[in-house]
């Protein structure tokens, strides 16, 4: 899934066909078994789940009739990889057909994780290495997101996204839960969200801003802040397709103290105190061309010059227009204004 964040692991009719033998018990699937598409989930900080593994199609019948009798995870960590949802145990597939299983991964401990799915087959047992990696979480600040579930509309969004800070000694999101289930809408059943975070407002989801992921039964998540990303959106996962985000939400530290704003149509500037020698000025989400100036002692900050869309303020908006102002320092601390251009 990833961006619509899918892996998606295709046992192939040939496979299926050279490996054919005479149905065996139900008892009988053991052994070492037939190997195929190995699974790697990445790198997943400690304590938090991973995308969301849908496998569309992770069995396909040949020109037989293929019988999954049972769908398993086992092997050294296999209490950190979860089956999400099931469409294959108990289903005999008819030729030319497929079945689908979702899959997480939640580290329990930083290292190297793995394990191995055991798929019970009428061909006898199928295995799918997996491994993964858990990254040990930073100490510091942590942000509380929390989000309203999509309603029943197609591809709807999450909403109401919220956060708040708190600094801890080891920040460590909360365990995932003991058991997850698949929603039971006929009807797009969500199948999970995606969090994405940036250092930068208008966070665009994408491999790039990808953070986490959660089960559809969770609508809240614990993630740390750092100096790369404190702004946050949530995005339902329906199967292989995702919505758009949800509303932004900021998680920074305390930014700068503002004591004196001016805009004009040709720039912004203002003193305070808190400023980052890099700190960067956005204008209702958008940022300008060029860097801005902070003096030697950090206690003001011009910006002049166009936005990244080639306007100036007084051609972005007209007079009278009330904008949106972020102060960004490079730690993730902001500060939010709001001013009319003359």
């Amino acid at each position: 899934m990833r961006n619509l964040a899918s892996t998606v692991c295709a046992l192939c009719a040939a496979l299926l066909l050279a490996c054919a033998a005479p149905t065996p018990a139900l008892g009988q699937c053991s052994g070492e078994g037939i190997p195929y598409l190995p699974l790697d989930f990445g790198s997943v900080p400690v304590n938090t789940t991973g995308p969301l593994v849908v496998g569309r199609g992770i069995l396909e019948a040949g020109s037989e009739p293929l019988e999954v009798f049972s769908i398993s995870v086992s092997g050294e960590n296999a209490e950190d990889f979860s089956i999400v949802f099931d469409e294959c145990s108990g289903v005999v597939l008819a030729p030319g057909t497929t079945c689908s299983v979702g899959f997480t991964f939640t580290p329990h401990a930083a290292g190297p994780r793995t394990a191995v799915v055991l798929v019970c087959t009428s061909i006898g047992l199928l295995t799918s290495a997996c491994s993964g990696t858990g990254v040990a979480p930073p100490s510091g600040i942590v942000a509380n997101l929390s989000w309203d579930a999509p309603g029943d509309a197609p591809l709807e969004p999450p909403s109401n996204l919220q956060a708040t800070i708190e600094v801890v000694g080891s920040a460590t999101p909360p365990a995932r839960p003991a058991e997850v289930t698949r929603s039971k809408r006929e009807s797009d059943p969500v199948t999970g969200y995606n969090i994405y975070m940036s250092g930068q407002p208008g966070v665009q989801p994408g491999p790039d801003t990808f953070y986490t992921s959660v089960p559809p039964t969770q609508t809240s998540v614990t993630v740390p802040v750092t100096s790369t990303g404190s702004f946050f959106v949530v995005t339902a996962v329906y199967g292989t397709q995702e919505s758009g985000p949800s509303n932004e939400t900021n998680a920074g530290l305390p930014g700068p103290v503002i004591s004196k704003l001016k805009v004009k149509p040709s720039g912004i500037s203002a003193t305070g105190t808190g400023f980052t020698p890099s700190v960067q000025i956005f204008v209702d989400g958008i940022p300008f061309s060029g860097p801005a100036k902070v003096n030697a002692t950090l206690t003001k900050v011009r910006q002049k010059g166009p936005l990244v869309t080639g306007q100036t303020l007084g051609a972005y908006k007209p007079s009278g227009t009330t904008i949106k102002i972020i102060f960004a320092n490079s730690d993730g601390s902001v500060t939010r204004q709001q001013a009319v251009i003359p």
